[in-house]
């Protein structure tokens, strides 16, 4: 925002979720709109998590029934993708699901993320990092603005013990990065 020529602040635009929003968005029914904000994944996830091995193919499996994983790996690959470092499972997040199965895509009760609080990306700071360029920056590993690193997430870390998982991630990163972000790519 600039204010009789002189920069005041940036501005983001971004989707204001809400229920009506996503309801809206994703052909669900607005009362039937659970989403969340910032907070550690859902306690049925984690207790899942801790009683099952999802390097098992039935485990895994089950698990699928309760999040959307491709969902989970979109979100995650666009992150590291941005090299975001003030995003963690239970910060800048955004996810959402239906309450009672609709039957249709989007309205199966399982858990999906949105992308959310990414001002970050444009204010990444390369010295604090002693980083030349952002695409320096190792997103699984090293640990951002205020936020752990994406290897030290409970979910990941019980995700990439599963073959087919780490073979969806990798397929996944290199679609987006072929398609979405092939521009900045072949501009680079």
């Amino acid at each position: 925002v600039f204010l009789n020529g002189e920069f005041w602040y940036d501005t983001y635009m971004q989707s204001k979720y809400s229920e009506n929003y996503l309801a809206s968005a994703y052909g669900m029914m607005k009362n039937n709109v659970l989403y969340r904000r910032n907070q550690e994944p859902d306690a049925e996830i984690l207790q899942y998590i801790a009683e099952n091995d999802l390097a098992s193919e039935e485990a895994y499996k089950e698990f699928c029934e309760l999040i959307d994983v491709q969902s989970y790996i979109d979100y995650l690959c666009i992150q590291v993708y941005l090299a975001n470092t003030d995003v963690s499972e239970k910060k800048n997040t955004m996810v959402f699901r239906t309450y009672v199965n609709e039957g249709t895509d989007f309205g199966d009760t399982r858990w999906r993320w949105g992308l959310y609080d990414m001002d970050l990306l444009t204010r990444f700071s390369r010295e604090k990092y002693g980083y030349q360029y952002n695409a320096e920056y190792n997103t699984f590993a090293d640990k951002g603005n205020y936020v752990s690193a994406i290897n030290e997430g409970t979910l990941y870390k019980a995700l990439k013990k599963n073959p087919a998982f780490c073979r969806q991630f990798i397929l996944s990163f290199m679609d987006i990065v072929n398609t979405d972000f092939s521009i900045l790519a072949n501009n680079c």
